[in-house]
């Protein structure tokens, strides 16, 4: 079994960068999680920060006071669990794969609230608390000079840029959740900043990307993870134009960059839109499973809370790429109560399989190689192993249904090998029941695959 990973470009993130006067803070990555039921929100935020931990702060907007108790860092390792589960994945078939039979199914510190502020100046210290090696404080203001004077009279400086952006949130009634790096506090060996979690209540359901963009080194990428009951199914954003990318096809011969190709995928969908649906599937299926889904451990540590969640949950995996000029408006979502299965997967080159799969960019080959001695080959062929047309663009899949040890049906492929397409490359084997994948986390946050068996 080989699995191929690819590393994100250049990301984003919901929050503007603060630091002392004269530090130079750039804001380009971040994973979001995003966990909700109902009105109830639990955000979970990794960022690619660049700079001295010692000048980290950040600001972001909220809906509602929160308190030590609504703020906590998750263990890193929650984002690997959900990027090398929903990830864009390639499958790599040979004949005897593909017209064989095969089991793919898996097994699915607190402080006091602070009376500081400045009331002249209409900013007031709604809480403060310790999280971590975080000091953070809620504040509410009436006005974006005087929350700007706040935070310099604290030792912190705001982008020139931010200030009107950060007033029209005020005349929205958000709050703002600023957050430092206390050194002291940095657990012993620890060399990375700890993702942040905070959970509220709101009837609006969006994400605010428009401060971030303040401290932007130009374009900008975030990859958001959403988890929701299933009956909710599907999440999307409603005020921006979706995109779509070609998919479920044979990558060309020539391509020995897997990086590079899918990147070369992204340009061409983020042209004419800012973001696009990698993932979209029930939590008790998958088809290919690129790796076990996240336990339920990792589910209610992700904030999904509700009844039976290792099983009624739906995840939705966007991906966005802006500037900051294409960045007009907040991102506001909705949940569809679709549960149609999609995602992104590319079929690894072999010219046996041309005359079962489209070529990525070219189409179906003339004079195609085949599989000697298989029978119904060929996308109108009922042993075609999705059980329709080859290619297409992301959002289709079919396949054979298979119940696993547990009773569970699951839609699997007839076989093959798959990966996610980010991070980097990784060889594993592959079992009859799932993956165990080896996924370390990196200085910042980040995550890496290594060779795994």
């Amino acid at each position: 079994m080989l699995l191929f990973a690819l590393l994100p470009q250049a990301q984003a993130f919901c929050g503007t960068y603060v630091g002392p006067v004269g530090s130079s803070l750039e804001n380009q990555a971040a994973q979001v999680i995003l966990a909700r039921e109902d009105e109830r929100t639990v955000l979970t935020l990794a960022n690619d920060y660049t700079g001295s931990e010692a000048n980290f702060g950040i600001v972001i907007p909220v809906p509602e006071v929160l308190d030590a108790d609504d703020v906590s860092l998750p263990d890193p390792e929650l984002f690997a669990a959900f990027d090398l589960y929903a990830a864009p994945r390639i499958v790599s078939y040979s004949c005897e794969e593909l017209h064989g039979t095969w089991d793919y199914s898996t097994t699915a510190d607190t402080g006091t609230a602070s009376s500081g502020g400045d009331p002249a100046n209409g900013v007031v210290v709604e809480s403060s608390f310790s999280a971590g090696e975080y000091d953070i404080v809620v504040l509410s203001a009436t006005g974006s000079e005087g929350l700007v004077g706040w935070l310099d009279a604290n030792g912190f400086s705001l982008s020139a840029s931010a200030q009107p952006i950060i007033q029209t949130y005020i005349d929205q009634g958000q709050y703002f959740l600023g957050a430092k790096v206390n050194l002291d506090s940095l657990p012993p060996g620890q060399s990375f900043l700890s993702p942040l979690q905070l959970r509220y209540s709101s009837a609006s359901f969006g994400l605010p990307i428009r401060i971030g963009t303040t401290v932007s080194p130009g374009e900008q990428e975030v990859v958001i993870h959403f988890l929701t009951p299933s009956s909710d199914g599907k999440v999307a954003i409603s005020n921006y134009s979706e995109g779509s990318l070609e998919d479920e096809c044979m990558m060309p011969d020539s391509v020995t960059d897997y990086n590079e190709f899918y990147e070369g995928e992204l340009e061409s969908t983020f042209d004419s839109a800012i973001w696009l649906t990698e993932y979209a599937w029930d939590l008790g299926s998958c088809d290919p499973c690129s790796a076990e889904p996240p336990t339920e451990d990792q589910l209610i540590a992700a904030g999904a809370t509700w009844y039976g969640a290792s099983y009624d949950s739906y995840i939705t995996r966007v991906k966005l790429r802006y500037t900051p000029s294409e960045a007009t408006q907040d991102l506001v979502f909705y949940t569809s109560g679709l549960r149609d299965s999609s995602q992104v997967r590319y079929i690894e080159y072999n010219e046996d399989l041309e005359d079962s799969f489209e070529v990525c960019g070219v189409g179906w080959t003339e004079n195609p190689g085949t599989c000697d001695g298989s029978e119904g080959t060929g996308p109108e062929s009922e042993g075609w192993p999705f059980g329709g047309s080859a290619g297409g663009t992301s959002g289709e899949s079919g396949g054979d249904k298979i119940e696993d040890e547990g009773g569970r049906c699951s839609t699997t492929p007839a076989g093959g090998a798959l990966a996610p397409l980010l991070g980097i490359g990784v060889v594993a084997s592959r079992r009859k029941r799932g993956y165990n994948p080896a996924r370390p986390v990196l200085p910042g946050g980040q995550f890496k695959t290594e060779n795994a068996s």
